[in-house]
């Protein structure tokens, strides 16, 4: 019951979010608080002036005199024309996923000195004060209950810690580039090039998975990219700023969490259903896991560049 109505709960906040209706909304929101005479509404309401009078500011009077006198044609027209706006504006940002995902991974917005450094900084300051502290808590058979969750965090943590040179410059891209170098490390199989073929052959309840999984990444990235824009807003009203910097920082917690869910599906893809790839490639399989990441290398180096030397194929 409660799974159903969280998830029901999830639907009615986020599809206004990544929809762009609570951006619309919010500028028209944001509009007609600048349009208003705020000093004229307190004198109404206080009964300073009792005659009633229009509670539009004075530079915004010709633009309501405008509309209020438009043709029911015009209208219809304006109406039309601001829904075309709407539909095309969802259209753009919903192909600018992609390079958002990039932007927010730390990819091209640095030069790559500036980044260096900037890695190194955030090495120095968090994550060898986390690693200093792994080491210092011994072993975990020894720990109390409190200090072993926090031996199997950093453990975790630990696990997928890049070295600092294939780091990144943000959580979100180490997060995401963590777990694709897993399965080279792994078994040698390089998760950009391999994963096309391998998603080919893969269960479908597995693939409707990892598009569920990607679909969550790619929502929390299009309310980031609203809630970027919702800073348009603040040429009327100063709240603007506020809002879209809390929104910003939910949806990229919300992408965090989507990163970490579907970069884990991904690296369990290639745990369970590597042998498809061999199988479909007529590969023969690894005989033991010490000759398998140099087997993953052959089969990279085969479907990136057709080296063919050293490559026999199995009978099937």
């Amino acid at each position: 019951m409660l799974p159903k109505f969280f998830a029901s709960l999830n639907s009615l906040v986020s599809i206004p979010l990544k929809s762009g209706l609570f951006f619309w909304f919010g500028g028209i929101v944001a509009w007609l608080y600048d349009m208003i005479d705020w000093v004229a509404v307190h004198h109404q309401l206080s009964g300073v002036t009792p005659v009633p009078q229009l509670l539009i500011s004075s530079e915004w009077q010709a633009v309501w005199n405008y509309l209020h006198n438009l043709k029911p044609e015009h209208t219809t027209l304006l109406l039309f024309t601001l829904l075309f706006v709407m539909m095309l504006s969802n259209v753009i940002v919903t192909r600018l996923i992609f390079p958002t995902m990039r932007f927010l991974e730390g990819y091209g917005w640095l030069w790559k000195p500036v980044r260096g450094l900037v890695v190194k900084v955030v090495d120095k300051l968090y994550y060898a004060k986390r690693t200093h502290e792994y080491h210092q808590l011994g072993n975990p058979a020894k720990l109390s209950a409190s200090k072993l969750e926090r031996h199997r965090e950093l453990e975790n943590e630990q696990l997928y810690l890049l070295p600092i040179k294939d780091r990144l410059p943000t959580r979100l891209g180490n997060v995401l580039r963590s777990h694709e170098c897993r399965p080279t490390l792994k078994y040698g199989l390089d998760a950009l090039i391999c994963w096309p073929h391998l998603w080919m052959l893969l269960p479908e309840n597995v693939q409707q998975d990892l598009s569920n999984a990607r679909q969550n990444l790619d929502d929390a990235l299009q309310i980031w990219l609203w809630s970027l824009l919702f800073l348009i807003w603040i040429y009327w009203t100063w709240w603007a700023l506020p809002v879209a910097i809390i929104l910003m920082l939910v949806a990229y917690g919300w992408a965090l969490q989507a990163a970490r869910t579907y970069g884990k599906l991904l690296e369990t893809a290639f745990d369970l259903y590597r042998p498809l790839l061999y199988q479909a490639l007529r590969f023969p399989l690894p005989d033991d896991p010490k000759t398998e990441v140099g087997m993953g290398q052959s089969v990279t180096a085969y479907l990136l560049r057709g080296v063919k030397e050293g490559v026999n194929f199995e009978n099937v």
